[in-house]
C-alpha cells in the first residue's frame, strides 16, 4: 500500500510513524507541521526484522515549530527523522526545518537510534535521506 498527499498536523507524538517495516513504493507529496507538543516528524521501525524492503518516498516537508515542546520532558532528542529496531527508507527531495536543540534537548535532522539498523540497514543502503534539490 502507497500513500500520497498526506498533511500532517500538531500530531502529539510523532506526524509519521510505523513500526512493522512498513514497504509501500509509490509515495510522495508528504507534508507534516509540528506545533505545542511533539517528538519526531517521522518515527521508523521495523520491530526488528533485518530482512524488511526499505519503503520509498519523494517530495517531504518536515517543519517544526519553534514553540513546540518534547512529548515527554524528560526525552533526550527531538528529530525530524528517526529510524530504530531496523527501520528503513529510501527518501528524496527531503526538506526539514526547525528542528534543533532546545531546552536541553538535543535535535538531528536523522538519528540512528541504535548501531545494529547503523550496520544493518544504512551500510547496506536500505536507509537513504536526500535533500530537496
Amino acid at each position: 500500500m502507497s500513500a500520497k498527499n498526506l498533511v500532517a498536523y500538531g500530531n502529539y507524538d510523532d506526524s509519521f510513524d510505523w513500526q512493522d517495516a512498513w514497504s509501500g513504493q509509490n509515495n510522495s507529496n508528504w507534508y507534516a507541521f509540528q506545533t505545542v507538543t511533539g517528538n519526531f516528524g517521522m518515527e521508523i521501525e521495523a520491530s526488528a526484522n533485518v530482512d524488511n524492503t526499505a519503503p520509498k518516498i519523494s517530495n517531504i516537508t518536515l517543519i517544526r515549530d519553534a514553540n513546540t515542546a518534547p512529548e515527554v520532558a524528560g526525552s533526550s532528542e527531538i528529530s525530524a527523522i528517526q529510524f530504530k529496531r531496523q527501520g528503513t527508507g529510501i527518501f528524496s527531495n527531503v526538506y526539514i526545518s526547525g528542528y534543533k536543540n532546545m531546552g536541553g534537548k538535543n535535535a538531528y535532522s536523522v538519528l540512528i537510534q541504535e548501531d545494529t539498523t547503523e550496520t544493518n540497514q544504512v551500510n547496506t543502503g536500505k536507509i537513504k535521506v536526500e535533500p530537496l534539490t
